[in-house]
């Protein structure tokens, strides 16, 4: 069972990052060659993503999201909106506050709108 869940997330990530590649590829060949190194790199860092991204996936389906399936079920099954409302709120403010690109993306806005 968890082989098939690797290779449905092998096959994910192949099916986001390959597309890029190719492109980047068909443009090398075309119209802006990157060189032999840069090319070396490119082609090495596609199958680090691939690799890595494979892993991490993986991860979070056996570990992450069953427990996410648990608390939404216990949640629910509560009958309980004010519980429903609070762990909606709360969760949403945790998951906000821990994602650094928000935290970025607001002092872009901030500097753009002067403050």
């Amino acid at each position: 069972m968890d082989l098939d869940i690797l290779l449905e997330k092998l096959k994910e990530v192949l099916m986001s990052v390959v597309p890029v590649v190719a492109v980047v590829l068909l443009l090398n060949f075309t119209l802006t060659p990157l060189g032999g190194e840069m090319l070396a790199r490119l082609l090495i860092g596609a199958l680090f993503i691939i690799v890595g991204l494979t892993i991490f996936l993986f991860g979070v389906d056996i570990g992450i999201t069953p427990i996410g399936n648990q608390m939404g079920k216990t949640i629910a099954r509560s009958g309980s909106l004010r519980l429903l409302i609070l762990a909606g709120l709360g969760l949403g403010f945790f998951i906000s506050a821990a994602e650094p690109d928000l935290h970025i993306l607001a002092g872009q806005v901030a500097s753009v709108t002067a403050g």
